[in-house]
C-alpha cells in the first residue's frame, strides 16, 4: 500500500524574498512586509510551540488561521498568535493518523515504536522533544501524541 499528500503551492504572486517553502509569517501570521498576511497552505508560520516554522495543510489549520489573520488585519494593537498542534486521518482503508510536525528537516529524527498492530513514528527536535508523529493501526493514539507536543515532553521521559 502506498499513501501520497502534499500540495504544489503557488508562490509565483509573492514577493520572492518572503518566501521560503510558503510565505513566511510569525506567529501573528504576519509576514516581513506588514501589509501581507498569510493562512492555510501557503503560510510557513513562526510555531511557538517548538521555535521554528512549520506549515500545515489542513482546513482546521486553514480557518483557524484565517480567522486569527482576519482579526489581526483589523486588531493591529491586539494581535493574537496562532499556535496548532496540527493531525489529519485521511479517508482511506488503512488506518492511520498524522500529529503535529511530520516532516523532518535538519537536526529531526524519528523513533519507531511497534506495540502488536500498532506502529508510530514520533518524531522529534535535536532537544529530544517530541514535535510529532505518524500513527498506524489505532488512529486514537493520536491524542497521546498531541498531548506530549503539547505538553513539550522529551522521548526519554515517555515509557516505550
Amino acid at each position: 500500500m502506498c499513501v501520497g499528500i502534499g500540495l504544489e503551492l503557488n508562490k509565483d504572486f509573492l514577493p520572492e524574498h518572503l518566501c521560503n517553502r510558503g510565505l513566511k509569517v510569525n506567529q501573528y501570521l504576519v509576514s516581513d512586509n506588514p501589509d501581507i498576511f498569510g493562512a492555510g497552505d501557503i503560510a510557513e508560520y513562526y510555531d511557538i510551540l517548538h521555535n521554528s516554522y512549520t506549515g500545515g495543510g489542513t482546513w482546521a489549520n486553514a480557518s483557524l488561521q484565517g480567522m486569527i489573520a482576519g482579526y489581526n488585519m483589523v486588531h493591529p494593537d491586539m494581535m493574537k498568535s496562532f499556535s496548532l498542534i496540527p493531525a489529519y486521518c485521511p479517508k482511506t482503508s488503512l488506518p492511520i493518523a498524522f500529529v503535529g510536525s511530520c516532516r523532518l528537516g535538519p537536526e529531526m529524527e524519528s523513533i519507531v515504536i511497534e506495540q502488536g498492530d500498532r506502529y508510530v513514528q514520533v518524531n522529534i527536535n535535536s532537544q529530544n522533544q517530541i514535535i510529532g508523529g505518524v500513527v498506524i493501526g489505532d488512529s486514537a493514539y493520536m491524542g497521546t501524541i498531541r498531548k506530549w507536543v503539547e505538553a513539550g515532553i522529551t522521548i526519554d521521559t515517555i515509557d516505550i
